[in-house]
């Protein structure tokens, strides 16, 4: 939530427009106004937050639940499942409660998951209503809303680009019942939804998005032929992690290693015999028993996206929230005919309170940062990122010397870690070890010269050390890679205001407002170049300026109490000098003397 765009303050088409069009990804702009909903109605309480994603989990839950029931009644399912609606339940009850789903509704901002899974759902049941007929009203809205959902799917998170493909599958296994024939009666109705498909992807994805793909290659340490060969043992690590999921196999950062051929590690070749072998079990039971064909096929397909050519991760246990489903259903047919004994419903529900343990067990260890990077790092010891990120959460609580010992511990088990000398450097300079600072700034500019934080926080070091000439460098620098940083603006203001080079500063300072008009600091330093200058009315202008966007900056309260008070105003001067000294600005003695 450190995106300014997204604390909506008024609720208005003009902000949420502005929502939309400033957020990081927008491909994402309907999980972004729920983020920016989230912060209108609650501010940064994270209670809020989880609410909503627990809200959006229990009607995934529900939709899952009709969508099993109705799916049960069609086709080639017709009548060989008793208890229909018991057995949706279980099915239902062991999605919400698995523990790998922790990652999707826990962490926050994986609410672009869940919430793109929520609608794609959404979207198939509305289908599948609109396909079992009834007035043609009903059907145009059920098809209306289906393309609706489908819409704010792909706009909460782009795995939702196969919901057409689910779509045909679906259809095929349960309305066609698997009839071939099918394809070439209307050949032509299905090139025509693939053809539109692909145009969709192509004008969503953009015509440079295998250029983009390439290049994502450029910062990781692994290839594109590698990650295709470690995603052939990945999925088979997913499946065994949803057959198996206790706390202890749990991870936010997983420590896989890479497959850098066919038979290194020997058991690439055996994963991907095993997926060869999985589809060719798809393809076997599709007419014996369809439900747990439809259930791999609907596995592999949806994670596709995410475990393909894309230069992501090589694991994170929330791509497997929708995928889940498929291994369900998958299950489901494979006990189908005990659903009818008592024991089978007893041994289903102590299943479900099991995974309802093991999930809170997990949720326990998301309490807190460092708990949960603690926890990481435990799993994943020769993993650099979570020893860094437990010593940003020792940053956090000020604790210096121990988040030096953690980024050091990250930079032993990979020297290249640029985000680690960054952040080792800014652990220096908090405590007051500004040469140190430099040191550790210049080594990861020495390995990623374009590194924006890096040269920002290296001219605030210089900055300190009042070396305002090289500080202005980094500054400058900072402002070519990221020309819309205000807060590079305004330490540029800052430095020249140091070197007494005021209408400098006044333009750093006025290009940093315009970019964020609402940069209180920004105001406040304005107000301070015009009243050097003897410049009253408009000091008083900034100085009030900044008080409205921040009641609380004592310097400001001081500032305009020595205006008023050379103006003669001196209740006015006696009530913002009483408030910086309430908010604990060093008030002089002359002015202490006054408010006896």
């Amino acid at each position: 939530m450190e995106n300014r765009y997204l604390h909506l303050k008024e609720l208005s088409f003009s902000n949420l427009v502005t929502v939309i069009a400033k957020s990081r990804n927008p491909r994402r702009p309907v999980a972004y106004l729920s983020f920016s909903l989230n912060y209108y109605f609650g501010g940064l309480n994270v209670f809020g937050y989880h609410f909503v994603n627990l809200l959006i989990h229990a009607l995934t839950g529900i939709i899952l639940y009709f969508l099993f029931v109705t799916t049960l009644n069609l086709g080639p399912l017709k009548g060989k499942y008793e208890r229909r609606e018991w057995l949706a339940l279980i099915i239902a009850l062991l999605w919400v409660v698995h523990p790998v789903q922790t990652q999707s509704v826990t962490y926050i901002v994986q609410r672009m998951n869940s919430m793109a899974v929520m609608f794609f759902l959404l979207s198939l049941y509305l289908y599948v209503r609109g396909r079992l007929g009834g007035e043609r009203k009903f059907k145009v809205w059920c098809y209306s809303g289906s393309a609706a959902a489908g819409m704010m799917a792909l706009g909460s998170k782009e795995i939702a680009g196969v919901l057409p493909l689910m779509i045909l599958l679906y259809e095929f296994y349960f309305f066609q019942s698997l009839d071939f024939r099918v394809i070439r009666r209307k050949y032509l109705w299905i090139v025509s939804i693939l053809v539109v498909f692909l145009i969709i992807a192509l004008i969503y994805l953009g015509p440079n998005f295998i250029r983009g793909v390439l290049a994502g290659y450029q910062d990781r340490d692994f290839t594109l032929g590698e990650r295709l060969l470690t995603q052939l043992r990945v999925v088979i690590y997913y499946l065994s992690i949803l057959v198996f999921p206790p706390p202890f196999r749990l991870n936010l950062d997983h420590d896989f290693p890479i497959s850098y051929s066919l038979f290194n590690p020997v058991s690439t070749f055996f994963c991907l015999l095993g997926l060869i072998g999985l589809i060719g079990l798809g393809v076997y039971l599709a007419r014996r028993k369809s439900l747990a064909s439809f259930g791999i096929f609907w596995f592999l397909g949806n994670l596709v996206v995410e475990s393909s050519i894309i230069p992501l991760e090589f694991v994170f246990e929330h791509r497997l929230y929708l995928p889940l489903l498929g291994f369900l259903l998958f299950l489901a047919e494979m006990v189908k005919r005990k659903v009818r004994a008592r024991g089978f419903i007893y041994g289903a529900f102590a299943l479900i309170l099991i995974f309802t343990f093991w999930t809170f067990q997990r949720n326990i260890v998301w309490n807190t940062e460092f708990a949960l990077w603690s926890d990481s790092a435990k799993k994943s010891p020769n993993k650099a990122r979570p020893h860094n990120n437990i010593g940003i959460a020792y940053d956090k609580k000020r604790m210096y010397d121990e988040a030096i010992g953690k980024y050091q511990r990250a930079l032993k088990i990979d020297p290249n870690y640029v985000r680690a000398y960054n952040n080792l450097g800014f652990a220096y300079f908090n405590n007051g070890m500004y040469d140190e600072a430099i040191r550790e700034y210049q080594r990861a500019l020495e390995i990623k010269s374009d590194f924006t934080e890096a040269h920002m926080n290296l001219g605030i070091a210089y900055a300190e050390k009042k070396m305002y000439d090289e500080a202005i460098k980094e500054y400058q620098r900072t402002l070519e890679l990221k020309p819309g940083y205000a807060k590079a603006f305004y330490n540029l203001g800052d430095a020249y205001l140091n070197k007494k080079m005021y209408d400098k500063a006044i333009m750093a300072y006025q290009q940093a407002l315009y970019i964020n008009p609402n940069y209180a600091e920004a105001h406040n330093n304005l107000g301070t170049i015009y009243h050097n200058r003897e410049m009253y009315d408009e000091a008083i202008r900034e100085y009030q300026l900044a008080l409205r966007l921040k009641p609380d900056l004592a310097m400001t309260h001081y500032n305009l109490g020595v205006i008023y008070y050379h103006r003669e105003q001196y209740n006015l001067s006696t009530k913002h000098i009483k408030n910086a000294k309430k908010l604990g600005y060093p008030v002089p003695s002359e002015f202490r003397e006054m408010l006896q």
